[in-house]
C-alpha cells in the first residue's frame, strides 16, 4: 500500500463496527484500503451509490450494497481510477487493438435493478469484458447462484478474469456480507463466476444452459433475438440495447418466440456492438453439438442395455425359481404317493 495514496471503503466508524447499507462486520475486515489516486475531485464508491440513488436508479438493496463491495475502479487501468467513480462511460483500448467499455454506472444500476436477480438465481452476462457487471451480481445471487460470463476476445476475456482475480485477493477471507440475503461470503461467490471464450451468436454457446436473467450492453439487432431468448428459461429476463433502447425481454412460456418487451428509455453513447461469429468458431460450435449429441446417444444405449441385462437377467432368475418351484412340487407328489 503506498503511503498517501489510500481510500476506504467502509462509511460509518464507532465501537469497532462499520455499517454499511446493512452490512454488518468488523472494521478490521471491511475497513481495507485501495490504491488510487488522491485530489480534490476523487470520488468513492459510496459517492458514486450516493449519485445512482439520487438520480433514481438505485433503489435494490442488494445491487446497493453489490456496487460498494466491487469497486469500479479496480476494473480500470490505474491512470483512469477518477473516471471510475463518475457516473460515465470508460473506454479502454485494449494491447491487441481492440476496445473494452464499460458502460455508465446508471445504466447497469437500473439493468440490474429491473433484472431483480435474488439468491440462487442463474446469470448470464454478455460481452462480459471487464467482468465488473459480472461480479456485482454475483455478489447479488449469492454463493448459492450460478453466475457465467462469455466474452468473444481473448484480450478481454483474460482481462476480465484478471479483474476478478485481483477482487478476490483484495477481499477480505472472511468478509461476510449480511445483507444479501444469502448466507456465505462474497469471495465464494465470486470464485463460482465462470468466464468462457465464446460468441452468443453461435449454436448453443452455452452448452445447452439456460438462466433466469440475461445483461448485454453491447448494441444488438432484432435478428439477434432469437439467438439471446434460446438462453433464458420461460419467464426469464434479460436487459438489451437495439438502436440506442434499453429493452426489458421477458420470455414468456416454452417457446423462445413468445416475449414480451419494455423499454427502459434512450441511452446515450455507444456501448459497442455485437461481433459476429468466425466461421471457424460456427464450424467448432457444430463439431461439438455433434459430439454431445453422440455422447447422449451413447449413455442413453448404455442405459437401454443395462435395463435389456437386468431384464433378462430377472427372467433368468424367474425361471429358475419357478424350476425349482415346479421340482419341489413333483418331490412331493412323489413323497405322498
Amino acid at each position: 500500500m503506498h503511503a498517501g495514496a489510500r481510500y476506504c471503503y467502509c462509511v460509518h466508524l464507532g465501537c469497532g463496527v462499520s455499517t454499511c447499507l446493512g452490512l454488518t462486520v468488523p472494521v478490521s475486515l471491511l475497513c481495507f484500503c485501495c490504491a488510487g489516486p488522491i485530489g480534490k475531485t476523487e470520488h468513492t464508491a459510496e459517492e458514486l451509490v450516493n449519485i445512482l440513488k439520487a438520480k433514481g436508479h438505485l433503489g435494490n438493496n442488494r445491487a446497493e450494497a453489490a456496487m460498494l463491495v466491487v469497486p469500479r475502479d479496480l476494473f480500470v487501468p490505474r491512470d483512469r481510477h477518477r473516471e471510475a467513480f463518475r457516473d460515465q462511460k470508460v473506454t479502454v483500448r485494449m494491447p491487441d487493438g481492440s476496445t473494452l467499455i464499460m458502460p455508465n454506472p446508471s445504466f447497469v444500476a437500473m439493468a440490474l435493478e429491473r433484472l431483480d436477480l435474488q439468491p440462487a438465481c442463474s446469470f448470464l452476462d454478455v460481452g462480459c469484458g471487464s467482468a465488473y457487471v459480472t461480479a456485482v451480481a454475483a455478489c447479488m445471487v449469492g454463493p448459492s447462484g450460478v453466475v457465467h460470463g462469455i466474452e468473444c476476445l481473448s484480450s478481454r476475456l483474460e482481462a476480465g478474469r484478471n479483474n476478478l482475480r485481483l477482487l478476490r485477493e483484495r477481499l477480505p477471507p472472511e468478509h461476510v456480507v449480511k445483507n444479501l440475503a444469502v448466507a456465505g461470503s462474497v469471495q465464494t461467490a465470486l470464485s463460482n463466476i465462470h468466464l468462457s471464450l465464446t460468441n452468443v451468436l453461435i449454436p448453443e454457446c452455452t452448452d445447452g444452459v439456460l438462466y433466469d436473467a440475461l445483461y448485454c450492453d453491447n448494441s444488438l439487432s432484432e435478428e439477434d433475438l432469437p439467438a439471446f431468448l434460446s438462453l433464458l428459461k420461460p419467464q426469464g429476463r434479460m436487459v438489451v440495447v437495439i438502436e440506442e433502447e434499453a429493452l426489458l425481454i421477458t420470455r414468456s412460456g416454452i417457446d423462445a418466440h413468445d416475449f414480451s418487451r419494455e423499454s427502459l428509455g434512450k441511452i446515450s453513447g455507444d456501448f459497442g456492438e455485437l461481433e459476429d461469429p468466425t466461421p471457424w468458431e460456427v464450424q467448432e460450435a457444430v463439431q461439438r453439438i455433434k459430439h454431445r449429441e453422440l455422447q447422449k446417444g451413447l449413455e442413453k444405449a448404455k442405459v437401454g442395455l443395462v435395463h435389456m441385462l437386468r431384464a433378462d437377467w430377472l427372467f433368468m432368475q424367474g425361471s429358475h425359481w419357478l424350476q425349482s418351484c415346479l421340482q419341489l412340487s413333483d418331490g412331493c407328489r412323489a413323497t405322498a404317493c
